[in-house]
């Protein structure tokens, strides 16, 4: 028997086809079921289009030093509960593990387990909006499209584009799995037992995994509260669940130490600063060149305090409408106290620094993984106030549907213009992997090479991991020989104009010189593969320190000698800062990679001093 204001439900029957299903659908509906299917599909191509196989700054850390141990057979627990940053990445560690153990390590496998997470995440969302109105069809459809146009907006393909950002989704994920439980009719120390092992995966996969200890607490069922004798039972139950918590939080701090790179904490005095940093925080994820990120996130923030507002006003007058509300309002709750984590733990380093987009390594863009499920929560928050209250009256529906029409149509222009930016943005972005893994594979001949910093931050001494890697099957990636080794650290002498010609050599920023210039692999009348460029001291004695890759279009040169030499040129900045500081001579080598042979360019460069 329902009680008295308790909302209906409305149950299945007998599970119909997936044909039934797709035939009641009307055109207004299949029209918004493909387009809430477009993001998803173009985050995905664009993904597949610029992925590259090399692990980038802290993944050769994590999971890096896991996997080699354990090719190497003497993995610790010591390596799996390693503090990185701030997390313990139990769970990532082994997920990486188990995938490479079977597939070898590929970055790319981070990047698909990052997007499925996504699409799971798209999933969960899309299931709590249709529970909600079962009958409305269209309205669950544009609330879902609304989902997948913040979830993989072009803000976002970055954090696609790297191997381990689906670790920040672990957590969201296990949230909305506890919410599934906790609206269950599961007895509660199922769903005790069930939470505190999400809570725990959550916690050991990413820092602000803890807090799901707070926000998962298990929920009795109406059944097992009006029981008397269920007291014990649930006393015990949380004293099981808060017990777990309690020495899963503890022991995450045991032999914790602050990160040495990580900034002092923001304190209170610091409260304006910590409110701006999470308006750019929440503005971020709708980030272009025509809006700006401090003017979103006030919007946003807006936006949080309405809906949050009018569901707590509809919960007071009807309580028993919680079910409705509650994933929606838990997912806000977990989004919002993960920037408020972020915001003390990096306000210090600088807003404009921390949310970057200049750096095509890890750039700011990586917040966005965290403040989009703000918005998520917001629009499931916004579908139930429409469903039970904005519906009914219709000068509050008119009143909506005109502020829906302009925030839809200031969520599309957005997104176009972030489109439109990040297409260039991926582009370069893929470019600094594919010069990362030129560093990494000349790394045995170049140890040096001011282009390693793509690929990690410390170079020095960074070439031992990569042979420890390569020894141990872990980074497949092609190296230099020996021979060419040899070949490369004597001056490029006589030179050979058929090989190519250093052309250009001029300071583009502090510290950095642009290269310019052509090679050619005379032995196969067609391009080089690579440029070794090197310095050469007054006493004839020559340095390589460098690696470029050829495939800029010179038609000049293709004129010449072929149409299979139209990709010989090559252009490119090169960090020069650790050079002698004394003016240098630079020449050049012309690499044929298949044959592991080097061809002395043509053309000598001198950098003058000071070049900063």
């Amino acid at each position: 028997m329902m009680r008295p204001n308790e909302p209906s439900i409305v149950r299945d029957g007998p599970r119909s086809s997936l044909a039934a299903r797709a035939a009641a659908l009307t055109a207004t509906a299949w029209l918004l079921l493909v387009t809430a299917l477009l993001p998803p599909s173009l985050a995905f191509a664009i993904q597949k289009k610029h992925w590259i196989n090399i692990p980038i700054w802290d993944e050769w850390d994590t999971p890096g030093i896991a996997l080699l141990h354990f090719a190497q057979r003497h993995l610790t627990w010591a390596d799996l509960l390693a503090q990185h940053n701030e997390s313990r990445k139990i769970f990532p560690r082994l997920i990486h593990i188990a995938i490479a153990s079977v597939a070898g390590w590929d970055v790319r496998q981070g990047m698909v387990l990052t997007f499925l997470c996504a699409c799971a995440a798209s999933a969960c969302a899309f299931v709590y909006l249709r529970r909600r109105a079962r009958g409305a069809q269209p309205a669950v459809l544009f609330a879902w499209l609304l989902v997948n146009l913040l979830l993989f907006a072009p803000s976002q393909y970055e954090n696609f584009l790297s191997g381990f950002a689906f670790e920040i989704f672990i957590p969201f994920l296990c949230l909305f799995g506890c919410c599934a439980i906790n609206l269950t009719r599961w007895p509660l120390p199922a769903k005790a037992g069930c939470n505190a092992f999400l809570a725990l995966l959550s916690s050991y996969t990413f820092a602000n995994g803890m807090l799901l200890w707070a926000l998962a607490i298990p929920i009795p069922g109406a059944e097992e509260r009006s029981r008397r004798r269920s007291t014990l039972n649930r006393l015990l139950c949380y004293a099981l669940y808060f017990g777990i918590a309690i020495i899963s939080i503890g022991y995450y701090f045991v032999g914790y130490k602050r990160p040495a790179i990580a900034p002092p904490s923001a304190t209170l005095n610091q409260l304006p600063g910590l409110l701006e940093f999470l308006l750019v925080w929440l503005g971020a994820v709708l980030r272009s060149p025509c809006f700006n990120t401090r003017a979103n996130g006030a919007l946003v923030a807006l936006c949080i305090i309405a809906a949050l507002s009018g569901a707590l006003l509809v919960l007071k007058s009807e309580k028993a409408r919680w079910r409705n509300y509650y994933p929606w309002l838990v997912l806000l709750a977990f989004a919002v106290a993960s920037g408020a984590m972020t915001a003390v733990g990096r306000l210090n380093i600088g807003i404009d620094v921390v949310f970057n987009t200049w750096f095509n390594g890890f750039s700011g863009l990586r917040y966005n993984a965290t403040s989009v499920f703000a918005y998520v929560a917001v629009i499931g928050l916004v579908f139930n106030l429409y469903q039970d209250r904005i519906i009914f009256r219709p000068v509050l529906r008119s009143r909506f549907l005109i502020f829906l029409t302009a925030a839809c149509t200031f969520l599309i222009v957005a997104w176009l213009q972030m489109l439109s930016d990040e297409l260039i943005r991926v582009k370069e972005f893929q470019t600094n992997r594919r010069r990362a893994r030129t560093a990494v594979i000349w790394i045995n001949a170049l140890p040096d090479n001011p282009e390693i910093f793509l690929a990690y931050p410390y170079p020095d001494g960074f070439w031992g991991r990569v042979k420890e890697m390569r020894e141990a099957g872990l980074v497949r990636i092609p190296q230099v020989s020996e021979s060419l080794r040899r070949a490369i650290a004597s001056p490029p002498i006589p030179p050979n104009s058929a090989a190519g010609h250093l052309d250009l050599g001029e300071r583009r920023s502090p510290g950095n010189f642009r290269f310019a210039g052509w090679a050619r692999s005379p032995l196969k009348n067609a391009r080089a593969d690579y440029v070794v460029l090197g310095w050469e001291e007054t006493n004839g004695s020559f340095h390589p320190f460098t690696a470029i890759k050829t495939g800029i279009l010179r038609p000049d040169v293709a004129n010449v000698f072929g149409r299979l030499s139209l990709e010989a040129g090559f252009d490119q900045e090169i960090e020069v800062s650790r050079l002698p500081a004394q003016t240098v001579t630079i020449r050049a080598w012309s690499i044929d990679w298949q044959t592991q042979q080097a061809f002395p360019l043509d053309g000598v460069l001198q950098l003058e001093w000071p070049r900063l």
